[in-house]
């Protein structure tokens, strides 16, 4: 009988242990898929703020060589359309790519949502830059 409890209590212990294991894994698991959202967001950011610096010096460039008033509207609206659809097409890319057990841990579904969420963690974006 005493071997029994021996079994028993070594059983549980194990168990549990086995069961907290998989929860801090499962805690890891989701804070590294917080942790590459604040990276790909910030990395999408980055990269249309160089994009808007690259419209703007192409833009006085037009300017200085006497290009038409349409051609450089045309070029404006032309980028300022690309620059929307970059947006939509990576939140939703990164909403996509997902598996289905994962998307409820996504916690925006369009760019507003997104930099409101970006700005939330913004501190901790800006640790993994700085240590980079």
């Amino acid at each position: 009988m005493q071997f029994l409890s021996y079994l028993l209590v070594f059983s549980f212990g194990y168990l549990t242990c086995k069961a907290i294991y998989f929860l801090r894994s499962s805690r890891l698991g989701l804070q590294t898929i917080k942790m590459s959202h604040l990276i790909y967001l910030s990395v999408i950011m980055k990269s249309i703020e160089n994009l808007t610096t690259s419209r703007e010096l192409l833009l006085e460039y037009l300017l200085r060589t006497n290009k038409s008033s349409n051609y450089i509207t045309s070029f404006t609206i032309n980028f300022d359309k690309q620059i929307k659809n970059i947006k939509q097409e990576s939140i939703r890319s990164l909403i996509d790519i997902h598996p289905d057990f994962f998307k409820p841990f996504v916690e925006f579904e369009d760019w507003e949502s997104s930099m409101v969420y970006l700005e939330k963690y913004k501190k901790s974006s800006n640790n993994f830059w700085r240590k980079t």
